[in-house]
């Protein structure tokens, strides 16, 4: 049994900019942290790696630096004490009925005319997906598989290098018309691309508010171009897809993997269905699914040596047999 940390690298010098970003001063560095995080991957190994039923599966960890108590206040105090923690745990998918969504019709996502990424996002952190849960669940309360995020301007239709600031909520957009040129932005937790018919990848700016997702930046920056993908950056909206511009979003994320989206329904403030698309899953997406599955479970080359870092499970074997012992006496 082989194992491997996916964009391990990558998601280590995010932790070093959000750690930045919140003037956090953990006592344990993040070189600290993440050799903690290979040593653990290591010594819980086949545990969390294999499903009940003994079969290959994969793993997700997810590394933990919040305030810890002590003199909280606002804003906390400079040297207020910083915990760290990983929790590592078996997770094939995070979306449901996999083969539906990723070698079927696709996700099923909900976009609600009231709810907008609005704010800038600074960082991985958790303020990021606070109410974006409560989102989220709202679209699976209508059926959904997830939502998807508007951001916070629109492009005028009759001069599209022109926008303007929008929101949503002081308009008390309930139509259509008031939200076919809002730019998309992201899934809550998720990073989401256009694939036009021409097979060009679509990737919003920065400046829509989303997420800056690892797995997005690994697929435009190596992925895309090995396989003679041309992608752009540029704002694209609902319209896109009406007038067929568009043919597949994606979704791109850690949990997420790449996940196809095959219809959009979209609903007022108070969950009345006002419009729906369906998607075709353009023969480009099924080849890049297909593509990053077989990436990441080293059945072929990588695109770039950042994709994967090995975990060495037969030392892992080892201290595990040692830790073992000398705990023995605590269970």
């Amino acid at each position: 049994t082989a194992a491997n940390l996916i964009l391990f690298q990558p998601r280590i010098a995010r932790l070093s900019r959000s750690l930045a970003a919140q003037r956090f001063d953990p006592p344990t560095s993040v070189q600290e942290l993440a050799q903690g995080i290979l040593d653990l991957a290591a010594i819980l190994g086949e545990k969390v790696m294999l499903t009940s039923k003994g079969t290959a599966s994969r793993a997700y960890i997810r590394p933990s630096i919040p305030r810890a108590f002590g003199e909280f206040g606002v804003p906390s105090a400079a040297k207020h004490r910083v915990d760290s923690s990983v929790a590592y745990w078996n997770w094939p998918y995070y979306l449901p009925d996999p083969e539906r969504v990723y070698y079927g019709e696709g996700l099923r996502v909900a976009v609600f005319t009231d709810e907008q990424r609005l704010g800038k996002i600074h960082a991985k952190e958790a303020r990021n997906y606070g109410h974006m849960g409560v989102v989220s669940r709202r679209a699976k309360e209508l059926g959904q598989d997830e939502a998807l995020l508007l951001g916070p301007y629109r492009i005028l239709p009759r001069i599209p290098s022109v926008s303007e600031d929008i929101n949503l909520h002081r308009r008390n957009a309930k139509s259509l018309d008031d939200v076919l040129d809002v730019v998309i932005s992201d899934g809550p937790g998720e990073e989401v691309a256009g694939i036009t018919r021409g097979g060009e990848l679509w990737i919003p700016p920065m400046d829509v508010n989303r997420l800056g997702g690892t797995t997005l930046k690994y697929i435009e920056s190596y992925v895309a171009p090995k396989m003679g993908i041309k992608t752009y950056v540029r704002p694209f909206s609902l319209r896109n897809i009406m007038q067929g511009e568009i043919a597949t979003l994606i979704f791109l994320g850690n949990a997420a993997r790449i996940a196809p989206i095959g219809d959009i329904k979209v609903y007022d403030s108070e969950n009345n269905q006002i419009a729906s698309f369906s998607l075709e899953i353009d023969p480009t997406a099924r080849e890049l699914v297909d593509r990053y599955e077989q990436e990441v479970s080293a059945r072929v080359e990588p695109s770039h040596v950042s994709l994967l870092t090995p975990v060495d499970l037969e030392s892992g074997k080892k201290a595990r047999k040692v830790l073992d012992e000398v705990y023995s006496s605590w269970f």
